[in-house]
C-alpha cells in the first residue's frame, strides 16, 4: 500500500500570515503586548479598533494558512452586488488547497 502523503505543517503555514500580521499592525490598527510567559497577544477589537482587514487576515491565520478569506459587497437586503457597489458583507471563506 503506498505511502500516504504527508501532512501540511499549519505552524509553517501561519508563521509568513502572523509575521506579516505583526509587522502592519500598525496600519491594521492592532494592540500587540507580550504577557509574562512570553506569549504574544494580539488586540483586535478590545482595547484597539482593529478592522475589516485585521479580521479579514486572522480568519486566514484560524485557517491554518489554507484557505482564503474575501470580502463580498452586498445590497442591504443581502443581495450580492456584481457592480462592486453596495456594503461590505460578511466574509466568504473559499479553501484553496496549497498543491
Amino acid at each position: 500500500m503506498p505511502k500516504p502523503p504527508p501532512r501540511p505543517s499549519i505552524n509553517e503555514l501561519c508563521a509568513p500570515l502572523v509575521a506579516a500580521l505583526l509587522r502592519d499592525a500598525g496600519a491594521l490598527r492592532l494592540g500587540v503586548t507580550r504577557d509574562a510567559s512570553g506569549a504574544t497577544l494580539v488586540d483586535a477589537g478590545i482595547d484597539a479598533s482593529g478592522g475589516i482587514e485585521a479580521g479579514r487576515r486572522i480568519a486566514e491565520i484560524c485557517l491554518g494558512g489554507l484557505g482564503r478569506v474575501r470580502g463580498v459587497a452586498v445590497a442591504r437586503d443581502g443581495a450580492r452586488r456584481r457592480s462592486g457597489a453596495g456594503l461590505p458583507g460578511q466574509p466568504v471563506c473559499r479553501l484553496e488547497p496549497e498543491a
